[in-house]
């Protein structure tokens, strides 16, 4: 019997050494006598009799069963969802305390209300009962411990006490009790209440220990998920069709999502007037030097803090599993250009040599998320021009492998950058990690990884890496994609500058609650030429659009009055107007609302911030419009390729400085030719007009012009 005694101690059975210690006292009567005596001078216990309110109490000196107190914290702290953690708590509280009922009750405003009760392993959420009500709870030892704020614990109920009055100690007659607050930063948010109806002392100190460190993390749990219920509720009020989802979804990851998304929505509308005025204002040829960088810094600045939101959102997704790609049929060298062709650009940027290796049995068409796709290529060759001083990144595309309907390809981006340590590749795919000095560290997200890696997984592949530090990294991924036999190649999207179109002038409503987001579009298109008409509310567009009949309207989607799908779903009816093109403009990043936006009746979806080039993209792609561009001699070369006469007047610098910046120029070095320029602004006044057009061809990657501006002057 000893033996089994100490090995149910060892394995944490305290409800299984409780029941030995009480049915077969005279086999273990030496080890209760040490334990009494260890006990003795360890007690945390308050006990009321008629005589009054006796409190002992000294530090406690039982050991615990840690394992099984932090399993059991760890229990609670997981559980964000409020019924959920209630019914986790009393399992808890039941296996650890010894107890045959257990009652959770919380404090909401001025009333105590019995949440949750356990009796014979049967859990019950009871809907807010007012403790008063129910007859299973003796109201005096709850009011005592409300006023008190401290534990009560009596050990014998069959011993008059002051409490022995209550009616239910007289009906129910349980042998001993204990009653605990649950506290939290100070204030008392709940009470637990405990029974034993076969035991005297069932509540001993170790017990009572270890009930105090569960109330601690209990406090904490309940909090978090009353403010993520609270949040819950405020969603659903606003968002009816949210409702239903919720329902289906688990409520942590689903309050999670739409906090970030209200974040995102609110951020998103002043970082639509600061990025839509840095590109109007960008427009203005008469801007010096110092104004123009001004402006790049707003805009990269802005476009930056744009790129850590949906960074963030994107890893958002990607935990909840609500990130889903959506594939379509992609003319795949095209689309491989196109990245190349960014990449490109950074790579010339920091004067380092970028190789692109396609193999000439690709496939011409696949089916892939070409959003996504582009930003795992994107990231990772971001990663490695931005981790690469001297050198050169390549990016390899291979088919690995030909099926009868799908091909699978290698994706190979290799650099000689600053590499990795192992410790540094066992968390390089966590997010927020990142590698490098602090000067890196700070250009980034620290989640383009953590997202690519997901990313990869969801289109069907792995993302791999090998890297040896101060010699670079390689990544990889072999993904397989649908080959589609018929593709046409991608439009191109908008390049350069447009100051206006031909023809009649075309008339657009703009409607948006937000007066900012209505001046940016207003000064984004009037000055090109169309004629712009606003609404600031639902209903208004919808009186406006009935009475002009516009060629074009550009809606928000959540307004006041009328939504923007109620004034698209109204205008569809209305015989005279119901084929205008409708363009959603929002700030808005669910999936469900561009989807819902589409179903509807909008032509296209546009989010904000705006960019303008796409902007315009799709305004000549829903109007039948003759775009007019800004010509080639504003920049200061003829079509042929000849100095135009507003730039003869320019005064060249000396012939020593043309060598060098016709040198730089064969390197197509931009970042050293801008570098140049402005050393050539400081040499003299005078070389200052040929300054700002190598500088404005320069910020343009404009490489052949800058050849043939310098080689015209050096003739």
């Amino acid at each position: 019997m000893t033996r089994a005694y100490y090995g149910y101690s060892h394995w944490g059975a305290k409800t299984k050494v409780e029941h030995l210690e009480i049915r077969y006292p005279q086999f273990l009567s030496s080890i209760l006598t040490e334990k009494t005596t260890n006990i003795s001078t360890a007690e945390t216990i308050t006990n009321l009799t008629t005589q009054g309110v006796n409190t002992t109490t000294s530090n406690a000196s039982t050991v615990l069963d840690l394992a099984t107190v932090i399993k059991a914290s760890q229990a609670l702290s997981e559980e964000i969802q409020l019924d959920k953690l209630l019914s986790t708590l009393m399992q808890v509280v039941m296996e650890n305390a010894g107890a045959d009922k257990c009652a959770l009750i919380l404090v909401k405003g001025e009333r105590l209300v019995l949440e949750a009760m356990e009796t014979a392993n049967q859990v019950t959420l009871v809907e807010s009962m007012a403790v008063e009500e129910s007859p299973d709870i003796p109201q005096s030892a709850i009011n005592y411990v409300k006023r008190k704020s401290e534990t009560l614990v009596i050990n014998d109920i069959t011993v008059e006490t002051i409490l022995g009055a209550d009616p239910y100690f007289i009906r129910q007659q349980p042998r001993s009790l204990m009653c605990t607050p649950i506290m939290n930063q100070g204030q008392l948010i709940g009470l637990l209440y405990l029974e034993n109806n076969l035991t005297t002392g069932a509540f001993s100190p170790d017990r009572l220990e270890i009930l105090n460190l569960l109330t601690s993390q209990a406090a904490i749990s309940i909090e978090n998920a009353q403010v993520y219920s609270n949040l819950e509720e405020k969603v659903t009020e606003r968002t009816a069709e949210l409702a239903e989802a919720k329902q289906a979804a688990d409520a942590a990851n689903e309050a999670k999502s739409e906090f970030l998304s209200n974040m995102s929505h609110e951020l998103r509308t002043p970082l639509n007037g600061i990025l839509g005025y840095a590109q109007i204002l960008k427009r203005d040829r008469n801007l010096s030097n110092k104004q123009i960088d001004g402006l790049t810094i707003i805009e990269q600045s802005g476009n930056h803090l744009l790129t850590l939101i949906n960074d963030i959102l994107d890893l958002s997704k990607i935990e909840a599993r609500k990130l889903e790609l959506y594939p379509s049929d992609l003319h795949f060298k095209s689309f491989l250009e196109t990245v190349v062709a960014i990449i490109r650009m950074r790579a010339l940027e920091k004067d380092i040599l970028f190789q692109y290796n396609p193999e000439d049995n690709l496939p011409d068409g696949i089916k892939a998320d070409e959003k996504r796709l582009r930003q795992v290529l994107l990231n990772l060759l971001g990663n490695a021009i931005k981790f690469t001083d001297h050198g050169q990144v390549t990016l390899r595309v291979s088919l690995i492998e030909q099926q009868e309907t799908t091909s699978i390809i290698r994706f190979q981006v290799i650099d000689s950058g600053v590499g990795m340590s192992p410790e540094q590749l066992e968390t390089i795919f966590q997010p927020f990690e990142q590698v490098g000095d602090t000067q890196r560290r700070s250009a980034g997200t620290g989640l383009g990884l953590a997202i690519s890696k997901q990313l990869v997984e969801l289109m069907g592949g792995q993302l791999m890496v090998t890297s040896e530090l101060g010699k670079g990294s390689t990544f990889w991924s072999d993904i397989p994609f649908p080959v589609v036999k018929t593709v046409t190649k991608a439009q191109p999207e908008i390049v350069g500058q447009i100051k206006g179109y031909k023809g009649k002038t075309w008339q657009i409503l703009v409607v948006d609650d937000q007066l900012e987001n209505r001046l940016v579009l207003l000064n984004m298109l009037e000055p090109i030429g169309f004629d712009i008409v606003t609404a600031e509310n639902g209903q208004q567009a919808v009186d406006i659009a009935s009475e002009l009949h516009p060629d074009l309207i550009l809606t928000d989607l959540v307004m006041p009055v009328k939504t923007g799908f109620e004034v698209v779903n109204e205008i569809r009816k209305i015989p005279e107007i119901k084929d205008i093109p409708i363009i959603a403009v929002s700030a808005s990043v669910l999936d469900m609302d561009q989807n819902k936006s589409k179903r509807v009746g909008c032509q296209a979806f546009l989010s904000k911030p705006i960019n303008q080039n796409k902007l315009l993209a799709l305004l000549g792609q829903y109007l039948p419009i003759e775009w007019v561009y800004e010509p080639i001699d504003d920049i200061g070369l003829s079509k042929n390729g000849t100095i135009s006469g507003e730039t003869a007047a320019i005064i060249p610098p000396p012939p020593e400085e043309m060598e060098i910046l016709y040198e730089l120029a064969m390197l197509g070095s931009m970042k050293k030719i801008r570098d140049r320029a402005i050393f050539l602004e400081h040499l003299h006044e005078n070389y200052r007009p040929f300054a700002n057009k190598l500088k404005d061809l320069a910020d343009g990657f404009q490489e052949e012009e800058i050849l043939t501006l310098v080689e015209s002057y050096m003739n």
